[in-house]
């Protein structure tokens, strides 16, 4: 019976420091504008931070469809002592990279020495489409004040994302 809890506490454990779970897909339609919007949501995700050498964790991922005109995004958040100046992204898909354009960013602040940055990329249509049938992703992002983050995207994210592109 001891050993059943351990193996219960080290499931939980990994569970929530590798943030499992996935948010469920959301969907905004604005009947007056024709402008539907499809989103996912992933909160408190891992990724490899190459200038530390260690794992940390995104406050949020988002991939964003807006059906009215064909538009794809990817919105990082980071909260951080300093500011993250986003500079470029990268995204393999399966073994192809492709570059991602980035289209804003904005910082405010998160408490006390604590700055929230978010990033914006521009994902074109042709690569939403290779997303689509993607078997793996990995994406790189490229600041000009740190070093560039790896994120290899979970089949979880990933599965939800093809669904975002299904809508």
């Amino acid at each position: 019976m001891r050993m059943a809890g351990k193996i219960l506490l080290s499931i939980s454990v990994i569970i929530f420091w590798f943030g499992l779970s996935f948010a469920e897909i959301q969907k905004y339609s604005d009947r007056f504008s024709g402008k539907t919007i499809v989103s996912s949501e992933i909160k408190k995700i891992s990724y490899f931070d190459e200038s530390q050498g260690m794992r940390r964790k995104f406050d949020s991922v988002t991939f964003v469809k807006r059906t009215d005109i064909n538009s794809y995004t990817l919105n990082f958040v980071l909260t951080r002592a300093r500011k993250a100046l986003f500079k470029k992204a990268d995204i393999k898909v399966d073994n192809a990279v492709h570059s991602l354009s980035l289209i804003g960013k904005s910082f405010s602040e998160a408490g006390v020495n604590r700055i929230k940055n978010q990033g914006y990329f521009k994902v074109p249509e042709s690569v939403a489409r290779k997303i689509s049938r993607a078997k793996s992703l990995t994406l790189k992002i490229g600041f000009s004040n740190r070093g560039d983050i790896i994120w290899d995207v979970p089949s979880g994210v990933l599965s939800e994302w093809k669904q975002v592109l299904a809508k």
